[in-house]
């Protein structure tokens, strides 16, 4: 690969500073001048003062000796002068070395740098904080469609236009805007699977990764680096397939073993304690099974889009209470306090009822597994206008800020929760995440080691099925 050539700037550079030192130059003759000058009747003005006094010279004599000492003053001053020039223009020229042996690291860095850039066989854009880009390289170039140059000053929902769940992102919820509005300290965002709709008009499966750009303690800018999941997404898709196959092939036996075992614990009076202890094992066990079972055909619905939201009015409020309601029993066992922050009367929404009991029912699950004896969850549900926020607040193990950009993954559980307890299958979360996407809501957390969590899911209050099984406010 050639090396680049200078960029403008280089060259805009180094003359700039050689006209500098041409210039600073031709101001150390100009000092050197006025100085020669200055001391000159600085001399004059001594030497008639001092023969006056000492020894009362008047008339033609004061300026003969007004000559004679010009003549010594303005000798001393032209050597003076002439050692001063010749010492600044010394400093300009070693100045002047300085700047090109600077500028000359400078370029060839710039070139090292422009090379590792564009052998690098991911996509890169650079954008400034107003999400315009500035630089890209060839395989963003590939990936897309356009010509690098033509990249140069587009906007960020056109240079990479994203798409998840076949939904196009609007320009304020694209990543890499909320990277570039982000405060300073903000965490890069990976690992993010999304879609690139292409200049063909072709869907490019892509693995996203935005980082900022900071300087002096501010966010200047945003890069993002994308490469192609093609392959990954497709093995995806299989495996998504074998499990849904293998989860209907298993259920048929499961529940065979679920009906047997309760046929016999209808017979207690024939069992001794012990046996009746092992069927309760096992009927938990199973149940536990079927749960996970359920679990892994409701994902591979979801990822199929093969599960069609049924929207209803419905009291949202009265929603949540009742299934905060069920937890009274855990309450007692465990001495957990529950709090309920709920709007006076009925909250009437538009959505699917039984996708979203799912979600609440994670929530407060998980904030029940993961808080210790004694402590404290809190339900909330906020009435925004055109949008329900609903709260799920724990005093739990919180999940450590280095996993919390994957606790939304298929199969992803922290290192703490697996700690606490081992029961979990880390589908909960996922499963949520993809339904609240697919009410046209969205899902969020904050966390923090040892203090606990706040989970969020926003809806609108009222939505349309779209074509493509997703819902979209109305």
């Amino acid at each position: 690969m050639a090396v680049p050539t200078s960029p403008r700037w280089f060259t805009q550079y180094q003359t700039q500073h050689k006209y500098i030192a041409k210039r600073a130059s031709a101001q150390s003759a100009l000092l050197a001048s006025a100085l020669l000058a200055l001391l000159t009747f600085i001399a004059f003005i001594v030497s008639h003062t001092q023969l006056q006094q000492a020894y009362g010279i008047h008339g033609t004599n004061v300026a003969l000796q007004i000559a004679t000492a010009l003549l010594a003053a303005g000798g001393g001053c032209i050597v003076l002068a002439a050692v001063i020039s010749r010492q600044l223009r010394r400093n300009y020229i070693r100045m002047e070395d300085d700047i090109y042996e600077k500028t000359r690291k400078l370029e060839h860095q710039y070139a090292k740098d422009r090379t590792i850039l564009e052998s690098i066989h991911h996509g890169i854009l650079v954008f400034d904080t107003n999400g315009i880009v500035v630089d890209a390289n060839p395989v963003a170039s590939v990936m897309i469609g356009y010509p690098v140059e033509k990249f140069m000053g587009m906007s960020v929902e056109k240079a990479l236009p994203l798409m998840h769940h076949q939904k196009d992102i609007p320009k304020e919820e694209h990543p890499v805007w909320q990277c570039v509005q982000a405060t300073y300290g903000s965490d890069l965002l990976s690992g993010l699977d999304m879609n690139i709709r292409q200049t063909t008009n072709t869907f490019l499966p892509v693995a996203l990764t935005v980082s900022p750009i900071t300087r002096h303690k501010a966010t200047v800018g945003a890069v993002a680096i994308f490469r192609d999941a093609t392959e990954e997404r497709r093995i995806d898709y299989l495996k998504s397939d074998f499990i849904s196959l293998a989860s209907h092939q298993l259920r048929t036996p499961i529940s065979t073993v679920s009906w047997y075992m309760e046929l016999m614990l209808e017979e207690k009076d024939r069992l001794s304690s012990e046996q009746i202890e092992y069927l309760t094992q096992v009927t938990v066990a199973t149940r536990r099974m079927t749960h996970i079972i359920d679990a892994l055909l409701r994902t591979t619905r979801l990822e199929g889009d093969n599960l069609k939201p049924e929207v209803k009015s419905f009291d949202v409020v009265a929603m949540f209470k009742e299934l905060c309601g069920e937890r009274i029993m855990l309450k007692k066992k465990r001495q957990l306090s529950y709090e309920e922050h709920f709007p006076e009367g009925s909250v009437m929404m538009e959505a699917d009822p039984v996708l979203l009991r799912i979600i609440l029912h994670n929530f407060l699950t998980n904030a029940e597994r993961y808080t210790k004896d004694g402590g404290k969850i809190t339900a909330s549900l906020e009435d925004n206008g055109g949008t329900v926020v609903m709260h799920v607040e724990d005093t739990g193990i919180g999940i450590p800020r280095e996993e919390q950009q994957h606790i939304c993954k298929k199969l992803f559980r922290a290192r703490n929760a697996v700690e606490v307890c081992a029961d979990g299958n880390g589908l909960g979360l996922y499963i949520s995440k993809m339904i609240a996407e697919n009410l046209g809501g969205s899902l969020s957390f904050k966390s923090e080691e040892g203090k606990g969590s706040v989970f969020t899911i926003a809806l609108p209050k009222k939505c349309e099925v779209k074509h493509n099984g997703t819902c979209e406010k109305m």
